[in-house]
């Protein structure tokens, strides 16, 4: 990746904190995008699914290694640029959900969901 940007999403309903979701945009590092969606999502996905964690818990001294993330791919074509918005959706026995959507231009790329054990930090 050569460049990522950060940004919030109006548009979307709120994480379970009442905050908009966050959403990356990234360029991916490759010009083969007729077949390579489905890496695309996973480059942008990854990016995606700890910024909705960080900003809810960010006042703790937590750490959430090891996320389980599970996408489900379109046959949408990748382009160079690529976004993933992240959505907080449950917080509950010290494990964290993110929904995770995927886009390229107008199509979905993947949606998919991220499942964070939190821990205190060493």
């Amino acid at each position: 990746m050569h460049h990522a940007e950060r940004r919030w999403i109006a548009n979307r309903p709120p994480s379970i904190t009442g905050s908009p979701p966050g959403s990356i945009e990234l360029v991916v590092p490759w010009t083969d995008l007729e077949l390579t969606g489905p890496e695309a999502a996973c480059l942008a996905a990854d990016s995606a699914n700890g910024a909705p964690i960080h900003l809810a818990f960010r006042d703790r001294d937590l750490t959430f290694p090891n996320t389980d993330l599970s996408l489900r791919f379109t046959t949408a074509p990748a382009q160079r640029e690529v976004m993933a918005c992240g959505t907080l959706v449950s917080m509950q026995r010290g494990t964290a959900t993110v929904v995770i959507e995927v886009q390229a231009g107008e199509q979905q790329l993947a949606r998919g969901l991220s499942s964070s054990l939190l821990m205190a930090a060493p």
